[in-house]
């Protein structure tokens, strides 16, 4: 009887070493794809999003600024709110507030004014536009008459575009504006007479935060405001 033949041992290393280099591979393309994936996404969102809001804002800017110097060259009074597009459309067209804010906009995109003879406001989606509305109060109002203009909203947002949209402003709800990232809704559009653009709105329509400057009492535009000055700080001391 032969003796067995001896058979050398199999060598396995070779194999965990493809194993293990077919996983990294693996995860190297899964890692690319995802990063690639990212990067379209976000380059949607700046487009579809974050460049819409940013036009949007920046046109309530333009609008405001446009009816002011309407307002200089026409002894400090704002249009009448059944024309105040036509009207205002010549100071719109002269109007660069966005130079700035497009400088910090990413390669490739640009903040554009709304067309002067199209529908203005704001893209929500490629299907979707809001308006803008002339708060109908101020129609033919001289500013200086404008008894708070820092809480006095003379532009605000609406569902559908129109021209020479105007209306008696009133605060709109949330539950009802443009959604913007995952569902989320921003809150609708408005800008006062006078101070910075303020997203934030308490329930009566009236900027939470309001910038310095005249305080007293007024009613334009669903605003109201007690008229009573603000104490600061260690103003009230005990009696000696």
């Amino acid at each position: 009887m032969s003796a067995p033949g001896y058979a050398p041992p199999r060598n396995s290393g070779n194999k965990v070493l493809i194993v293990i280099l077919v996983i990294i591979a693996v995860m190297c393309i899964g890692l690319i794809a995802a990063g690639v994936g990212m990067y379209f996404w976000s380059m949607n969102l700046v487009k579809n999003t974050f460049i819409p809001t940013a036009q949007c804002a920046v046109g309530f800017e333009e609008l405001r600024a446009a009816l002011l110097d309407y307002a200089k060259d026409h002894d400090g009074k704002l249009p009448k709110a059944e024309t105040w597009q036509d009207d205002v459309k010549p100071y719109y067209a002269k109007v660069k507030l966005g130079t700035e804010q497009s400088q910090d906009v990413p390669k490739g995109f640009e903040i554009k004014k709304f067309p002067l003879d199209g529908d203005w406001g704001c893209k929500v989606s490629d299907k979707e536009m809001t308006g803008i509305a002339f708060n109908q109060e101020l129609s033919e109002k001289k500013l200086s008459d404008i008894k708070d203009p820092y809480s006095t909203v003379i532009l605000f947002e609406i569902e559908e575009p129109s021209k020479n949209a105007h209306e008696v402003y009133v605060p709109r709800s949330r539950t009802n504006a443009p959604r913007i990232i995952m569902g989320e809704r921003r809150d609708w559009f408005r800008i006062t007479v006078e101070g910075r653009m303020d997203w934030s709105f308490d329930s009566k329509g009236r900027p939470s935060s309001l910038p310095s400057g005249p305080t007293t009492g007024g009613s334009e535009g669903g605003m109201e405001t007690s008229g009573e000055p603000e104490k600061s700080p260690g103003s009230e001391t005990s009696g000696q």
